[in-house]
């Protein structure tokens, strides 16, 4: 048990305890009784005699040898962690009382053994030696009690003798009693001594922590277990700065290392730095320390440093500039500020206060009893009605009030924030007054013309839609038929155009440049252009003639046809020819497919690769037309681009596309128009969600 204590209370890694033999007083040979590993008791045979190897020279000398180059075959250190590891350093202490050597302590270290530990071991050497002879002295005593009584009845006529010897036994015995409790007293004052020191240390606001030159973490305070967290055992033994890995936050850590490097070059020398540090729960504190190079003081021989929480202080410091700025901001802020206590005094208020009553801030401090009467009625209405929210509502609160000057009306947006106290309790309200006279001024501005505006686009809404065909015209031709129809805003770019010339039906789905308003004025440029061409005799008439001659008409109407002209805006369009006698349908599309069903197969009609108007294309042709002839049950569905470019899905950032609007209509090729109509709705719905719509939407579908 002591050697085991010994070891860790100097950090030795082996210890052995040697006892001396004597004959006639003499010493004669010395048994190792004990030895102590990796906190395993390894019993060992081990003798010595005087003079023998370093135990044996210690014994000799009276005097303990510490060396710190050890012989190679002297010791070595074995672990299942380490392998085979020679010591640095090795404590050979002699017990000595009386000027007598009694035993023999030996302990080797991994580190070198400080002076402070090698006297501490000086220093109890009295104490261990003075046990070891009491119990030699006990022994000796019970041998010879032993043998007295042995003797007894063979030493009968030496009774004088016995008795003699019993008195120099009694005498001896009183001198052990003597010894032991001279021994108790001076172990429990050292006891005493280091309990006092543990508990001053542990209860200290300072972590005191010591370094070898090198960096090497000697000693770390107990106090650092109540101020960060970490045990005495986290932070020996490692390097400098990286006592915790973690602990360090940021580039802190840099302050640490350049402030080391420079102290350890100067005997005495001392820096003084701030630095944040991250404690054994997580939290980061700032940390002040006093870094000293006390290398000369031979009692401690290495770096010492002073670390305290500060965090409390920096906060402190943060609080007051963050105070100081507020109070400039508030000072220089056109809105008018205040602070009011629960009873409604004063206690704050900006010179805001001076441009709308000429009130000086000073008078208004005072809080006179006159001050409601000073004030506009406004103000003190609108404090009221905050002190007295206050009492249903610990949170902000905010409204418009208009306030009344002697000068003007103004409209002030009022922002109330309670304050309480360390124990929660309503302490001071904190008020902000915004004038927003101009913002509501403008905002009844805007209004007014987002009125007019609006009544416009309500009345060209009434325009466009008696100009443009419904469902229910769709219908009338064709009994089995769809339009699904559905305007981004409320005038269209996209626009249906149903006529009739003999037995042919032209239907077409029109897709303006833009939406909105540009996107309506285009939807006439392009009705009346299609109305125009329906009302010339036109021979042989099939959709892609249709869509070459409003190509042209949309030109000429836009002056696009002329020099200079800086005019782009164009359409795409899906144009259907149906002779209702034959039942034959010709369908061209500029930048428009169709999607034709027949016999239950679906197939996709290819469009032309350029629009109506707009851009002037090198590569321009004729449109395509393309002329099927159609059997009872077949079906055709054409669309502007709205429904494919529709944004949605589960993060709003995909489009709809048109292999979704040619899946849909595959996988239901045996529903009636309606049906579809209807399930295409459905899908779009859910797709877009509540995101807003992108475009103008238009599906126009015939089932013959």
């Amino acid at each position: 048990d002591l050697i085991i204590y010994l070891c860790k209370k100097i950090n030795a890694i082996q210890a052995a305890f040697y006892v001396v033999e004597f004959e006639e007083d003499v010493p004669t040979k010395i048994l190792l009784t004990n030895s102590y590993a990796f906190s395993r008791k390894k019993y060992l045979e081990a003798e010595f005699k005087v003079g023998q190897g370093i135990v044996g020279q210690a014994v000799a000398e009276a005097d303990k040898i510490y060396r710190t180059e050890i012989p190679t075959n002297y010791i070595t250190i074995k672990s299942g962690l380490i392998g085979d590891k020679k010591p640095n350093s090795l404590l050979v202490q002699p017990l000595i009382t009386n000027e007598k050597v009694y035993g023999v302590l030996e302990l080797t270290s991994l580190n070198h053994i400080s002076t402070l530990h090698q006297n501490f071991i000086s220093a109890i050497n009295d104490i261990i030696a003075r046990t070891i002879f009491n119990i030699s002295i006990n022994e000796k005593t019970l041998t010879l009690l032993t043998e007295s009584r042995s003797m007894t009845e063979e030493l009968g006529l030496q009774k004088n003798q016995l008795l003699e010897s019993a008195e120099q036994m009694a005498i001896s015995q009183e001198k052990l009693e003597l010894s032991n409790i001279e021994l108790e007293g001076k172990i429990a004052e050292v006891n005493n001594a280091q309990n006092r020191q543990q508990a001053l240390l542990e209860r200290a606001s300072e972590i005191i922590t010591i370094y070898e030159v090198d960096g090497t973490v000697r000693y770390e305070s107990p106090s650092i277990k109540n101020i960060l967290g970490y045990n005495q055992d986290d932070m020996v033994g490692n390097v400098a700065g990286e006592e915790v890995t973690s602990g360090f936050v940021e580039n802190d850590k840099e302050i640490f290392t350049k402030n080391f490097n420079e102290v350890k070059l100067t005997p005495n020398a001392s820096n003084y730095f701030e630095f944040r540090y991250r404690k054994n729960n997580g939290q980061i504190v700032w940390l002040g320390s006093q870094l000293t190079n006390l290398t000369e003081d031979p009692s401690i021989n290495g770096l010492v440093m002073n670390s305290r929480d500060i965090t409390s202080q920096r906060m402190a410091e943060v609080e007051q500039r963050m105070r100081a700025k507020m109070q400039a901001l508030s000072e220089n802020s056109p809105d008018l500020i205040t602070r009011l206590t629960e009873k409604g005094d004063i206690i704050y208020i900006n010179p805001v206060i001076e441009k709308l009553t000429g009130l000086k801030v000073r008078n208004i401090l005072k809080n006179p009893p006159n001050l409601n009467e000073l004030l506009p009625k406004g103000i003190t209405d609108a404090w009221a009605h905050i002190l007295t929210k206050l009492d249903e509502c610990v949170e902000k609160i905010s409204f418009e009030h208009e306030i009344n000057t002697a000068t003007d009306n103004y409209i002030y947006e009022f922002n109330a924030i309670p304050e309480f106290d360390n124990e929660g309790q309503f302490e001071t309200v904190l008020i902000v007054a915004h004038d927003i006279t101009e913002q509501k001024q403008n905002e009844e501005l805007i209004l007014d013309k987002n009125k007019k505006i609006t009544e416009s686009i309500n009345y060209s809404y009434r325009i466009q839609s008696a100009l443009m065909p419904t469902e229910e015209v769709l219908l009338s031709h064709f009994e089995n038929s769809f339009m699904l129809y559905k305007p981004k805003d409320i005038v269209s770019g996209d626009f249906p155009f149903i006529s009739k010339k003999g037995d042919v039906v032209v239907v077409a789905a029109v897709d303006c440049t833009g939406h909105g308003v540009p996107g309506a004025l285009m939807s006439f440029i392009g009705h009346f252009c299609l109305q125009q061409i329906m009302s010339e005799n036109i021979n042989n008439m099939n959709a892609g003639i249709l869509l070459d001659l409003l190509h042209e008409r949309v030109q000429q109407t836009l002056k696009q046809d002329v020099e200079g002209s800086d005019s782009k805006d164009g359409m795409d369009v899906a144009m259907l020819c149906v002779n209702t006698k034959t039942l034959t349908i010709d369908y061209a599309g500029a930048h428009r497919p169709g999607y034709l069903i027949k016999n239950g197969v679906f197939q996709e009609i290819k469009s032309d690769k350029y629009p109506i108007a707009g851009m002037t294309y090198k590569t321009r042709k004729p449109f395509i037309n393309t002329t099927i002839q159609m059997q009872k049950g077949d079906s055709i569905i054409f669309n502007t681009d709205g429904l494919p470019d529709q944004f949605g899905g589960f993060d709003g950032k995909q489009k709809f596309m048109s292999k979704k609007v040619r899946e849909l209509i595959e996988q239901n090729t045996t529903q009636e128009m309606q049906d579809l109509k209807q399930i295409i709705n459905t899908e779009f719905e859910n797709w877009k969600g509540n995101y807003k719509q992108m475009d103008d939407v238009l599906m126009m579908g015939i089932k013959f």
